[in-house]
């Protein structure tokens, strides 16, 4: 990622470093957007040797907003399935089909009058339509959250697109804008003991996901050396 071509892209947005590698931190008037680079890698094996495969990089804009709702958009099909819609309604969430113009999107929203005022507005909608794209597979790749802390846009590409990115920051900060102008939900919700956890302690997230990632390549010989000792 430390190329000719990034440090252009990030001095002509006017990103600057941020407190981690492949963090970028641009000011606007409504504070602080965050640009994130997260390299995705799959561990392969030929023989006995082990190597990692870059398979794309992760995306992310976000920006502290402070608004005591959630919502998630993103395509209808990959957001609307038995897991999600079991998870969200348990929640209390409920599910909307967004008048897009291409009709692609849906949304789970905690506030839904409040929801549907911003994400049914005509700026908005044209935002979206920028920000998601028309391909379904990409599409699945791509979403856009609202939690009590921030406004958070993610994008798994497979080769990371730097003019494709710079045409994504207007419609995202846009969309930014309404939802900071918006008053309150009147349902006001908070962030879970979960999301407090992860928020206070990240590196013991990450040592526990590491820890599940192992444990899961170690069951199956496990259980095949039972297999073979039992049998």
């Amino acid at each position: 990622m430390t190329n000719p071509n990034l440090t252009a892209f990030l001095e002509k947005n006017h990103f600057v470093q941020g407190d981690k590698r492949l963090k970028y931190i641009r000011e606007t008037e409504l504070g602080p957007l965050e640009l994130w680079f997260q390299p995705l890698k799959r561990t392969k094996y030929a023989g006995e040797i082990r190597y990692q495969e870059f398979v794309g990089c992760r995306v992310t804009l976000a920006m502290k907003l402070n608004v005591p709702t959630r919502f998630m958009v993103g395509d209808s099909n990959a957001i609307s399935n038995w897991l999600a819609n079991y998870v969200n309604k348990k929640r209390g969430r409920e599910l909307i089909k967004l008048k897009d113009p291409r009709s692609l999107l849906s949304a789970w929203v905690a506030s839904k009058a409040w929801s549907e005022n911003i994400l049914q507005d005509v700026e908005v909608q044209e935002a979206l339509t920028t920000l998601f794209h028309t391909d379904d597979k990409i599409r699945r790749q791509q979403s856009l959250s609202l939690d009590p802390l921030q406004l958070t846009y993610a994008y798994r590409m497979k080769t990371v697109d730097l003019e494709a990115l710079e045409a994504l920051i207007p419609p995202y900060l846009l969309v930014a804008e309404k939802v900071k102008q918006a008053e309150e939900p009147q349902e006001k919700l908070s962030l879970t003991s979960t999301e407090n956890y992860v928020l206070k302690h990240p590196y013991r997230i990450a040592i526990m996901i590491l820890l599940g990632l192992m444990l899961l390549l170690v069951v199956p010989f496990i259980i095949i050396g039972l297999f073979v000792f039992f049998k």
